[in-house]
């Protein structure tokens, strides 16, 4: 399957060539510089981020985490409640917003994708081939982990998620009793997760 390596304009040419020189013989690989930042709604706020991140936001045991450590998203996971710096939040908004507005992606000719942190590796080939395995079970998605979070982090995320995937059309039906784990939200989460290509 081919690869596309999404990077920053902070990838070294070093880096960049480390990549290409330890990827399989063979292998299909694309690079594709992106840009990491806030959405609209936050960029052109007035008064910018800073004001659209004033208290009560980023808020967390009376401390404002903006201010003073550039990071928000405060309470989540439920387990070990944190704030998350500004590259975590840069980078999960582009994993789950603004990979599908690349070149490669809108490009097309994807039937799945494979998305996968940086910082994973496989120890053994995969037992079977996910992408196969999707489409003959017709799954829309797949992730390798799920968890309760803390109330707040996801609210509405679910039934958002529903509504979006109805007004377009998708014809793959969702596991509700999945996505609504025991009396709060589930967040797909992990360090890789599998799509179609229509999401």
């Amino acid at each position: 399957y081919p690869v596309v390596i999404f990077h920053t304009n902070a990838s070294t040419v070093e880096e960049l060539g480390m990549l290409r020189r330890g990827s399989p013989r063979g292998l299909t690989l694309h690079f594709e510089e992106v840009e990491l930042g806030f959405p609209p709604s936050v960029s052109d706020h007035r008064g910018g981020p800073d004001a659209f991140l004033a208290p009560p936001h980023c808020t967390m045991d009376g401390q404002h985490w903006w201010s003073t450590h550039r990071s928000c998203g405060c309470r989540c996971p439920a387990w070990r409640p944190q704030c998350w710096p500004l590259n975590w939040m840069h980078a999960t908004r582009f994993f789950t917003a603004g990979m599908f507005r690349t070149r490669a992606l809108l490009r097309g000719g994807f039937e799945y994708f494979l998305r996968m942190d940086t910082d994973l590796f496989f120890v053994q080939r995969p037992d079977v081939d996910p992408f196969r395995l999707m489409a003959e079970r017709g799954c829309a998605m797949v992730y390798d982990a799920i968890s309760r979070e803390a109330p707040g982090c996801f609210d509405g995320f679910d039934d958002m998620t529903l509504a979006f995937m109805h007004s377009v059309g998708y014809p793959g039906a969702s596991d509700e009793e999945l996505l609504h784990v025991g009396s709060g939200p589930a967040a797909a989460g992990g360090q890789w997760n599998l799509g179609g290509g229509r999401l």
